[in-house]
């Protein structure tokens, strides 16, 4: 049976620009073309790993709002779409390496999903059907979705690597060193 709905719900684009906190800009795509994929992976991975905490946050009971829980989800499948397209765009292969984790994880978690209405397109990324998100049982969102849950574990344990490949990557960017040791007096 399917969540009841009341008129005080929280939209997918509040739960974007909260996962987005460090950087609310990078919500739209016209500001997300302004970076470069490492700028890009660093703040998606931040923001994933606010969106996989905000999943596990909730209860999945009858006496939570479906259209916030939908929200959030909406908003995660954004966010995981962006983490997924700036790391498998990232020159550095510890970055890209990320994507095709998160990849394997959803792959893994892909029955879950479509009974939820969440489907993998070809590139890896998240298609939602509002729709069927709509209609899902709240024990479907609760069993792709809930606290105890091994992906989303996966995907916050991936973020957070994600995150510190991107910071690291940056920092060799912005002091020059490429990551190397001169030992030469």
């Amino acid at each position: 049976m399917a969540v009841k709905s009341t008129a005080n719900s929280l939209s997918g684009l509040y739960f974007l620009k909260n996962f987005y906190s460090n950087n609310r800009s990078l919500t739209t795509s016209s500001n997300r073309k302004k970076c470069n994929n490492s700028e890009l992976s660093y703040e998606d991975s931040l923001a994933l790993g606010r969106a996989v905490k905000k999943l596990k946050s909730f209860s999945y009971s009858s006496s939570e709002n479906s259209d916030t829980i939908n929200g959030a989800i909406k908003a995660f499948v954004e966010t995981y779409n962006n983490t997924l397209a700036s790391a498998s765009g990232s020159s550095n292969s510890d970055v890209s390496r990320q994507a095709k984790r998160f990849k394997k994880y959803t792959d893994d978690n892909a029955d879950a999903l479509k009974k939820i209405g969440i489907t993998i397109k070809s590139d890896g990324s998240l298609s939602c059907s509002e729709n069927l998100l709509k209609k899902a049982d709240i024990e479907d969102l609760k069993s792709a979705f809930g606290k105890d849950n091994k992906y989303l574990q996966n995907l916050s344990r991936t973020a957070k690597r994600l995150n510190s490949e991107s910071y690291d990557y940056l920092y060799r960017q912005m002091t020059g060193t490429g990551g190397n040791i001169n030992l030469s007096l």
